[in-house]
Parts: structure tokens; sequence; C-alpha cells
């Protein structure tokens, strides 16, 4: 049971949601979706992906309402049997588990690349784990109270940032509308199913709001605000540059701030900015996915929490540097991306219509 002085409220919950999806496809997704569709259309794709995602979490947020104070790991036993469920909690865990290595090691190669470049990177990996794993010892609710400092800077310094592309924007770069039809839309929608990775997370921390009947407004707020951002981030970039050029450009949101100058100004790197709101995104998610991996090990085996945040820390540690290269660390995000689908299209649907078919609305005590 979740303890009192662990709950989160409604707002908390959103930006909570907010900070995870922030952190995936800022610097990446332009290059994705001008690549993939071949049309400057990806603004569209990002709001019917957005669309498409609050739906699947909604059916989350649904199933979750039915168990008020228990998360995935507690009801999944109870819905799916001891044994079945314990099998579904550890695929899960062992999913958060990849999640939280790929993010620690993403984050650590942009920092070897475009800041300490003669740091190794599994310095820098420890650095962020270690520092982690204090956030997350305290539990949801100081992790929650940090990110609602972390979120109104980062919007600032995005809107900041693509305000001061605005000379560069060329409303022609973003025509025809719909040029080609729907099929380039629905043909980009894969590359922004990797920008909402993240929701899933209402399967857990929904549990920890003082009032989950109000789930479904912090899930419609925090996709909101990412697909706000994302929707912004793609319309900037592919304004400023035509979408043939940014399907070359490894992050064209960094070519983009790079492009311009304000003389007189304190700052004359202006993409630091973004890098920074990237990494510090990136290491929210990171932070979450730990916690819910120890949480899960914990609930899931009827442990002690505490002391699973250090265990499973080396565990994270030696999956993250595994990859060899960031040709093998994309492909564990391929990987990660195809496990994400599975538990919001299938996984969550299918726990809820069986609640739905056995009318089962809560765990017993």
């Amino acid at each position: 049971m979740i303890h009192p002085n662990d709950r989160i409220t409604t707002p908390q919950a959103s930006v909570i949601l907010a900070n995870i999806l922030l952190g995936v496809g800022i610097l990446t997704l332009p290059r994705l979706l001008a690549d993939k569709m071949k049309t400057p259309d990806g603004w569209i794709t990002v709001i019917v992906g957005g669309l498409i995602s609050f739906g699947f979490g909604l059916i989350m947020v649904k199933l979750c309402q039915r168990f008020p104070g228990k998360t995935f790991f507690e009801y999944s036993q109870f819905i799916m049997g001891k044994w079945v469920g314990r099998a579904l909690n550890v695929g899960i865990i062992v999913y958060f588990a990849l999640f939280a290595a790929y993010e620690i090691r993403d984050m650590s190669e942009i920092i070897k690349y475009l800041l300490l470049e003669q740091t190794p990177k599994e310095f820098t990996i420890l650095v962020l784990m270690c520092v982690g794993v204090y956030l997350t010892s305290g539990g949801m609710n100081p992790i929650a109270r940090m990110l609602e400092l972390i979120l109104p800077f980062t919007l600032v310094i995005i809107l900041f940032s693509f305000s001061l592309s605005l000379r560069l924007f060329e409303l022609d770069n973003l025509r025809p509308v719909l040029g080609m039809g729907l099929g380039p839309v629905l043909k980009g929608l894969p590359e922004t199913w990797r920008s909402f990775a993240g929701i899933e997370t209402m399967l857990f921390f929904t549990a920890f709001m003082s009032r989950p009947e109000k789930a479904g407004k912090a899930l419609l707020a925090g996709i909101g605000i990412s697909v706000f951002i994302h929707v912004l981030t793609v319309i900037t970039v592919l304004g400023g540059i035509p979408f043939e050029q940014v399907a070359t450009l490894t992050w064209p949101t960094i070519s983009i701030v790079r492009s311009y100058e304000l003389t007189g100004f304190f700052l004359e790197r202006y993409e630091s900015l973004l890098i920074v709101v990237r990494l510090v995104q990136v290491f929210t998610g990171y932070v979450i996915y730990h916690y819910i991996v120890a949480l899960g090990i914990s609930q899931t085996f009827n442990k002690e929490y505490h002391r699973y945040i250090f265990i499973v820390l080396p565990v994270i540690f030696m999956i993250a540097m595994y990859p060899k290269s960031m040709n093998q660390l994309n492909e564990l995000g391929e990987v990660i991306g195809r496990i994400f689908l599975c538990i919001i299209c299938l996984v969550a649907p299918a726990l809820f219509l069986i609640t739905l078919l056995r009318k089962i609305s809560h765990v017993p005590k």
C-alpha cells in the first residue's frame, strides 16, 4: 500500500508525465519524420500520434482507477493469478530496466559528443546514476517536487530558443499541407510513438495520486504539453530548414538554433540551452524508470523497497555499457519501442477487458 506521505497531486502527476515525454524527441523527431514521410506534414503526424496515445493512456488510467492505491505490479497478480502475474511483472521490470539503461547511455553519449569529449562515458554514467539513486531513495513525492521545479524552466528555455529563430522561418517550407494526402501522415506515426514512450508510467504513478479519479485530467495535461512542444519543434525546424535537408541532419533542432546569432547578448552558443534541457529531461526519465524497477521487484516479491534501489544499479549500468556503438544503442531503442507498443496496445487493454468481463474492481485485503 502507498504510504500517505508519498502521495502526489494531480498537477504533480501531469508534470511527471510531461517531463518524461519531453525527454525523447525534441532533438531528433524532425529528422525522423522528414526522412520517413518525405513531406513537411510532420506536425500533423505528431497531433494524430498524441490523440492515439491519449486513447491508449485513458485505457491504462481506467484500469488503474479500478484498483485505487495499487500499482500494476500488485493488481496484475490478482487479475492474472500469482504466477502468471509475477511472470508478467518480471517482463515489465526488464522493460523498464532496459529503458533506464538506454536513457542513461543516451545521455552520456550526448555529454561526451557535445560537452565533455575527453571524459569516459563510464564515469559520466556512474555519476548520473548515483545522483538518481539519491533522488529515488526518497520515494515518489520528492521526485514529483523536483520535476515541478524543472518543467517551467524547460518550457521557458524551449520557447525562448525557438522564438529567436522566427526570422529564419518561411511558411512556404511547410507547404503544401497534405500535398501527398494522408499516406505520409500515417507512415510517420511509428516515429511519433517513440516520442510518447513513457505514458505507460501511468500504470504505476496513478496509484500515488491523492485523487486518482482525476488521473484522466493529469494524462490529458501531460500529453497536451508534450504534443504542443513537439508540434512547435517540428514546425520551427521544418519552417526554417527544408525537409530535404532536415532528413540529413543528426540533430536538426540544434542545427537551427546554431544558425542564428544575437549580438550583444550574454550567451553566444544558444544550442547549449537546448542541450541542457534535453539532458535534464532524459535524466528525469531515467530516475522514474529506475524507481519503477526497484518498486516492481519490491512489490512482486514482497521485499523491502530501498535495498533494491542499490541492487539494480549495477544491473542497469552493465546493460547501459553493453552497446558498443551508436548503431547498437539505436537497435536497443528499437527493441524498447516494440515492447512499449506491446504494453500499451496489448497488455493494458487485455487486463482492462478481463476486469470488465470478470467484474473485478478491487484487490481483496
